[in-house]
């Protein structure tokens, strides 16, 4: 169903606001040239149906701004908690920045009237997606991170949003020929996955990281059931990327990396989801590129010599790549910036999510839902 939502007075009365079902999001999306390379990784029409696997949030929005029967932007939003959030949204380069102001003030209703707490944004689609938007231009590419419009900045800013959180997206174009190895031998405790130690690599990586991330504040879990993540990266996963340490008999670290693939033909992104996991599957294979998803330590090893072993052999691992790609942007994630800066890669882009406290409801007794 359709419900039309002009644009303020002299802001280009024609463009205009659709509220759709997700199947009609994701086509009309498609159709309109707003893919981005990150929808071959995980395309919206995975993340946004109804037997999703993925925690996308609760009481979804699918809108789509009209300019006359053109559709310019897109965006999504979504509850978490008691935060109103804006998961989603791309545009056209060449739209009118009428339909920033318009997503705002139609943002801005549905939190009210959900009686939201606080308006936050831009976030993931789910936690594997990265948050945050960034002023400065950044060219390069990945299947791993989304991309939000640079455009809605100004805006945030303007509106009174505030810091959230922010971080950095480390990286590098081209082999690291100078990457030297570190004095210390390699440790035998810090073991490469291979096809036949596949299912206990796993193992001590789901051990890893659930036992390290817990004890971060701002971790929430994956947002994904294992099946339907494993589903999705086994498309671009190695054993070889995929590097665990133990201590004692006990998993102790654990570094994750993926293939990444820098440029996705526009063509490619229009095609069905099997014709794109077809194709992403077959690429991946022969793709040099690498990128790093999660790096844990538990927290009794970190700043141990095995945890130095662990950053050697995963430093090792993207010397060898023709290009390295983050998606790291939490500035409290330590483990992260270490490892990235031992792995002589250098920052690329500085990304922020805005929030912004909604004033106290009256009519809900002091409470939010």
């Amino acid at each position: 169903m359709f419900r039309p939502v002009s644009a303020a007075a002299g802001e280009m009365p024609n463009i205009t606001i659709e509220h759709v079902a997700p199947r009609t999001w994701c086509r009309r999306v498609r159709t309109s040239g707003l893919r981005r390379p990150w929808d071959v990784m995980f395309p919206p029409e995975i993340l946004y149906r109804d037997s999703s696997g993925f925690e996308v949030g609760r009481d979804l929005d699918h809108c789509l701004i009209m300019q006359q029967d053109r559709v310019i932007a897109a965006f999504v939003l979504a509850m978490r908690d008691s935060d109103c959030c804006l998961i989603d949204v791309r545009a056209d380069e060449g739209a009118h920045a009428a339909w920033v102001e318009l997503m705002f003030d139609h943002w801005h209703q549905r939190a009210q009237q959900r009686q939201a707490r606080a308006m936050t944004g831009p976030v993931g689609a789910f936690a594997f997606i990265t948050d945050g938007v960034s002023a400065e231009a950044y060219a390069g590419e990945s299947i791993h991170i989304a991309r939000y419009p640079s455009t809605i900045v100004d805006s945030f800013r303007r509106r009174g949003y505030v810091h959230a959180w922010s971080g950095t997206i480390w990286g590098r174009i081209g082999a690291d020929e100078s990457f030297s190895r570190s004095k210390h031998e390699r440790s035998p405790n810090v073991r490469r996955g291979t096809w036949m130690n596949l299912l206990s690599t796993v193992r001590v990586i789901e051990h890893v990281l659930s036992t390290s991330f817990s004890s971060l504040p701002w971790h929430r879990g994956s947002g994904a059931e294992l099946s339907s993540l494993a589903r999705r990266y086994m498309l671009v996963g190695e054993p070889k990327l995929m590097l665990t340490g133990t201590a004692n008999g006990r998993p102790a670290g654990a570094v994750l990396m993926y293939r990444d693939l820098p440029n996705v033909p526009g063509m490619v992104r229009r095609w069905p989801v099997l014709l794109r996991d077809i194709w992403l599957f077959i690429s991946s294979r022969i793709s040099r590129a690498v990128h790093v998803s999660v790096i844990g330590i538990v927290p009794e090893f970190r700043n141990s010599r095995l945890s130095l072993a662990l950053f050697d052999a995963a430093a090792s691992v993207m010397a060898a790549a023709d290009s390295v790609t983050t998606s790291w942007i939490r500035d409290d994630n330590k483990a992260s910036g270490m490892m990235a800066r031992r792995a002589g890669l250098l920052p690329l882009e500085r990304r922020t999510v805005f929030t912004k406290e909604l004033p106290f409801n009256p009519f809900t007794n002091g409470e939010r839902e």
